[in-house]
């Protein structure tokens, strides 16, 4: 509110962008209760997503009007012309953001498909509620403005020429006469590096990401109550049993096991299985993985009821403890004695199938378990064998999170260079102006990316979807920017094209940027550690885009006008003429 108070400087301009902001949070959740999509942790980042969005759109809207009205044009002329450029802009901002939204359509988890449905949907009403309703109600609000005693305090545009603000955002302009080429360079270098060193970043997946901290910050403590979190000790309590009871081990893998388990060979195929162990085993000191299963549930009753001993030693035939012949004997005994509940747990009813739980170390990682498990199920056992548990679970998980953010960063890269260059290309007849376009997001996103490694945030159930949002909320900056650009270099020059074009842009960039950076980075403040990292890398990404737009974006726009118009001196016309 701090900074939007700041952008807009007026009462009336205010409230009429917070009313905006309102109607598509409302709208949005509208849809998410008629599609009957059900809300979960990852929705909670939704409205500040439109925020975001929508604090841009309402800022560059006035800002844009506001320069207009002050050439002299009436209310109804100057809103005219700022829509009649804003509203080309806003339809491709809309355009490459949701196709970041709905890049996340790839993922194999539910929950990110949800979330991209309804960002992608509520991007599309901020587009109608602040590309209609706002210039609309806009002018209705100039025509009576008079006629109120309501003060009005600024009309002025942020950033002018002249003004200490458009020197500093035109700080990227100065690069761009002097050192265009050095500066694309230096960028595409910085962004190859960075996404390599982002290669590093970890994978992970655990029921503790959607659990409240052991201890919760004192900040929040603080805050007057219903705002003050309560004190949660289900991590607590968690850590307790993890340090007190996995200490000096790890965890553990499982293998489901289908097939006739009154087969002969059946309990040898799960005894020989733990033979010579891989190294993530447990070895029980005998070449042989520790596990529990319906074999070491018999061999545990056998030393402890004498009869049921004798029945197992009839029928083993190589003597090693494993019964081979008249399983469904032993089994029905089993079942019927004082062990019959254990028994159970590792055998079906149906004697159709049975688990293996196998121990592994604690210096193993969910990866290296999991290879092992996958390992023993697929080349030891004769019947059907699969590697389960929650370790395997969790690595499962682990490994469609990646998988979804790159194949969202793919699709999100792809589809917005497409779109670009289609709609640059109808609109402007220019297509190659949509790879200039993209420049300062290929930039923003290898950043984000290594800046996740430098602050160790994996990626995660939310953070998976931070690359394609870079995208999608990116691409806003450098639209604003390259659009504006086109229409002033059709009229001037080159470099007075591209300074009136950051200085014009730039103040409502300005203000956007803080806005909505700490919008959404207020989330850092939310109890659940996912929810507070969202954020952090949300507002980052923000930052990086903007600061790409105006420092990078202007050089790739003069080395582009060199190829494409090769007189910078002179406007480049209309496509038409």
């Amino acid at each position: 509110m701090g900074f939007l108070i700041i952008a807009y400087r007026d009462l009336l301009d205010l409230l009429l962008g917070v009313t905006a902001l309102g109607m598509a949070v409302i709208w949005t959740f509208g849809f998410l209760g008629l599609a009957g999509i059900p809300f979960n942790q990852i929705m909670i980042s939704v409205p500040p997503l439109l925020l975001a969005v929508g604090i841009d759109f309402g800022i560059h809207a006035i800002n844009r009007y506001r320069e207009d009205r002050a050439t002299g044009l009436d209310i109804e002329s100057a809103m005219t012309v700022a829509t009649d450029q804003l509203l080309v802009a806003f339809f491709i901002v809309t355009g490459t953001t949701v196709i970041g939204f709905l890049a996340n359509l790839a993922s194999s988890l539910p929950p990110i498909r949800d979330f991209g449905i309804v960002a992608g949907v509520g991007i599309v009403f901020t587009f109608f509620i602040f590309g209609i309703f706002l210039p609309a109600a806009k002018v209705w609000l100039d025509r009576r403005r008079g006629s109120w005693p309501i003060p009005t305090f600024s009309q002025s545009p942020l950033g002018k020429e002249g003004s200490r603000l458009g020197q500093v955002l035109s700080i990227g302009v100065w690069f761009s006469r002097k050192i265009p080429a050095l500066i694309l360079i230096f960028a595409l270098v910085f962004s190859a590096g960075a996404g390599a060193y982002a290669t590093g970043v970890d994978t992970s997946f655990s029921q503790e990401d959607f659990l409240p901290p052991e201890e919760v910050s004192p900040l929040l403590k603080s805050l007057p109550e219903p705002f003050a979190p309560s004190d949660y000790g289900v991590v607590g309590t968690l850590n307790f049993l993890e340090d007190k009871f996995t200490s000096t081990q790890g965890g553990s893998v499982t293998i489901y096991v289908e097939g006739r388990m009154e087969n002969d060979a059946a309990l040898e195929q799960i005894y020989r299985a733990g033979e010579d162990p891989p190294d993530a085993f447990v070895d029980d000191g005998d070449r042989r993985a520790e596990s529990t299963s319906i074999v070491t549930v018999i061999q545990d009753h056998a030393e402890q009821d004498p009869e049921f001993a004798e029945l197992v030693e009839r029928n083993d035939r190589n003597d090693n403890g494993v019964p081979d012949d008249n399983l469904p004997t032993i089994y029905r005994e089993l079942e019927q004695s004082s062990a019959g509940g254990q028994a159970s747990e590792y055998l079906s009813e149906d004697h159709r199938s049975a688990r293996i739980v196998y121990s592994t170390t604690a210096d193993a990682s969910n990866s290296e378990a999991t290879t092992a498990a996958r390992e023993i199920a697929s080349e030891r056992f004769r019947m059907d064998a699969t590697a389960t548990g929650n370790t395997v679970v969790f690595q499962q998980v682990s490994d469609l999170i990646f998988e979804s953010a790159i194949t969202s960063l793919a699709i999100a890269l792809g589809a917005t260079v497409i779109f670009l260059i289609v709609v640059y290309w109808i609109l402007e007849g220019l297509p190659s102006l949509g790879i200039a376009n993209l420049v300062p997001i290929v930039v923003a996103v290898a950043a984000v990316a290594g800046t996740m490694r430098v602050l160790g945030i994996s990626f995660n159930a939310f953070t998976a979807t931070i690359l394609s949002l870079t995208i999608g909320l990116g691409i806003d900056y450098s639209v604003h920017v390259v659009h504006r650009f086109i229409d002033e270099r059709r009229e001037r020059p080159l470099y007075e094209a591209l300074e009136r074009t950051v200085i014009g842009t730039g103040g409502a960039l300005l203000g956007s940027m803080a806005t909505t950076a700490f919008g959404i980075g207020v989330l850092v403040l939310a109890v659940l550690t996912v929810l507070g990292q969202f954020g952090t890398l949300t507002a980052i990404s923000i930052v990086y885009s903007f600061l790409a737009s105006l420092l990078v974006l202007p050089s790739a726009l003069v080395i582009w006008d060199r190829i494409i118009n090769g007189d910078p001196a002179e406007p480049m016309g209309h496509p038409d003429r």
